[in-house]
């Protein structure tokens, strides 16, 4: 069976009500799939341990929870177009790669989130099947 996918894609957030903007000015994040080795290193699989009394029941455990977003748009962030701000000196920044993003203000802090958990869901998406 040959399936037919794009490896690189892009994405309008919601953000700070880009998607209300002129087209020509709304922030368009490029982006691309990861291969599965790339996602199993980035979102490892962890089991959950939990212990139990001769019982049966639960004595004790710990789970650690992690949504891998930074993890998520460092790597799969290509690039981003009509992003930038300006600081207190009029100073004009260009936010135009993860890199960049990730060590822009706390501001910026709910786009990370949301390219994120959309990145997330993009590689939790399986074929679409036909019926």
């Amino acid at each position: 069976m040959n399936t037919k996918i794009a490896t690189r894609r892009t994405y309008i957030p919601k953000w700070g009500d880009n998607r209300k903007q002129p087209d020509q000015d709304q922030i368009i994040a490029h982006y691309k799939i990861l291969s599965c080795d790339e996602k199993t290193r980035i979102m490892p699989d962890r089991p959950l341990e939990f212990q139990y009394n001769p019982d049966g029941s639960v004595k004790g455990g710990t789970v650690s929870i992690s949504t891998f977003r930074r993890p998520l748009v460092k790597n799969m962030l290509l690039k981003l177009e009509n992003c930038s701000y300006e600081d207190e000196d009029g100073v004009k920044h260009e936010i135009r790669s993860a890199t960049d993003l990730l060590g822009a203000p706390t501001i910026y802090e709910d786009l990370i989130n949301e390219l994120g958990d959309f990145f997330k869901d993009e590689l939790e998406k399986g074929i679409e099947e036909k019926n």
